[in-house]
């Protein structure tokens, strides 16, 4: 299935095998049980109480680690670490799978059907996410981490703004995923108008989206 996550691993991908940056290791609950409590986490996606069952009984889990000072220029470690994971998801026959970047789970399954997401598109790593914070009504997202990048986030907002909240923080990720550097400012799509947006300077690995203005495309 090329172009996609479960797509030919190629001889790019096969050398980060040796990169100094790509480390596996095995996690034991006894010595780290913090480790298997993604449940303290505000805001993971997809835990429920399957999840937290398989949670509750593991004993060890297997780190996927690709660390690098700027992402490889082809982005093939976007296609490598999936399918790490998903090769020790089958040799270890595990129960779950926990993208920390992402801050969202998987049972064996839905990782498995995730794999036929496009490779290097901002959709199939980043979670955009909808929470009431203290300030606010805010749109966020997590993942953008895994090209270099920061957080975004938008708000705070009006509770009945989710849908356009959302697809502004969307279609700004997808737009700075696919130039790979941080702007100072966007214009993106959203339900048939166009957004100017201005971003902030990144503080804590998190960029703010302004809307500087609205036309009808």
């Amino acid at each position: 299935r090329a172009g996609t996550l479960a797509g030919p691993i190629g001889p790019a991908e096969g050398l980060l095998l040796s990169h100094v940056g790509t480390h596996v290791g095995l996690v034991l609950r006894s010595k780290n049980p913090s480790a298997f409590r993604p449940d303290l986490a505000h805001g993971v996606e997809g835990l429920g109480s399957e999840e937290l069952e398989a949670l509750n009984d593991a004993e060890a889990l297997i780190r996927v680690v690709f660390v690098a000072r700027k992402p490889p220029a082809k982005r093939e470690h976007l296609s490598f670490t999936p399918a790490m994971a998903l090769g020790y998801l089958a040799l270890a026959e595990g129960t779950l799978v926990y993208d920390v970047a992402a801050n969202a789970v998987y049972l064996p399954e839905s990782f498995r059907g995730a794999m036929d997401r496009p490779a290097k598109q901002a959709s199939s790593h980043v979670v955009v996410r909808w929470r009431f914070r203290p300030q606010g009504w805010m749109a966020s997202t997590s993942g953008m981490g895994k090209m270099g990048l920061p957080e975004l986030e938008f708000g705070p907002a009006e509770s009945d703004h989710e849908a356009l909240a959302t697809e502004l923080v969307r279609e700004a990720a997808e737009a700075l995923w696919k130039s790979g550097s941080l702007t100072r400012s966007l214009t993106v799509a959203a339900f048939n108008d166009e957004y100017a947006l201005r971003l902030g300077e990144p503080r804590r690995g998190i960029v703010s989206l302004n809307v500087e203005s609205r036309s009808a495309s």
